[in-house]
């Protein structure tokens, strides 16, 4: 992905200095990439290495998600459409942040999907889907930054990938 969101501030992250702003996009963006990364590599996020070669902090229920999400993606998308990943791409865009009393934050994020495919697992790319997804995150402000502590999403029927929020 590679690429800096850019983020829609309302007037309530006006309270928030620039470092802060940058380092709710950072928690994003690194929190989008390896989503991004898992749809790849499907070891990309497991219970035993717990994202630790992301430079992004998740709670366990964000953790346990994606790895659902992992299967959901084998059993519906694999299993049932004959639909192998051979490459994905997501571009997640900022829609709308607030700073709750608590100092947490939330932010809903829109997110575009593309998956190259084919149906056999093996060989080149035959096909492309792409689709959107909501969420809505709630970032903890830690020392070294912000953590993802929930996202609540539904992927519908192309994934069925759905948190537990």
């Amino acid at each position: 992905m590679g690429k800096r969101i850019m983020a829609i501030l309302l007037a309530s992250t006006m309270a928030v200095g620039i470092n802060e702003v940058a380092s709710i996009d950072e928690a994003i963006e690194n929190y989008f990439e390896l989503r991004e990364s898992s749809l790849n590599n499907p070891e990309a996020i497991s219970r035993s290495n717990k994202v630790m070669n992301s430079s992004v902090e998740l709670s366990e229920s964000v953790i346990d998600d994606e790895i659902n999400r992992q299967q959901q993606i084998i059993s519906k998308m694999q299993e049932r459409d004959n639909i192998y990943v051979v490459n994905a791409t997501t571009t997640p865009r900022i829609t709308e942040t607030s700073i709750m009393e608590n100092g947490n934050v939330e932010a809903s994020v829109y997110e575009w999907t593309w998956i190259e495919y084919n149906a056999t697992g093996n060989g080149p790319a035959t096909d492309e889907l792409g689709y959107a997804t909501m969420h809505n995150i709630t970032l903890v402000p830690t020392e070294q930054g912000y953590k993802i502590d929930s996202d609540i999403y539904f992927e519908g029927n192309t994934t069925g990938g759905i948190s537990s929020g």
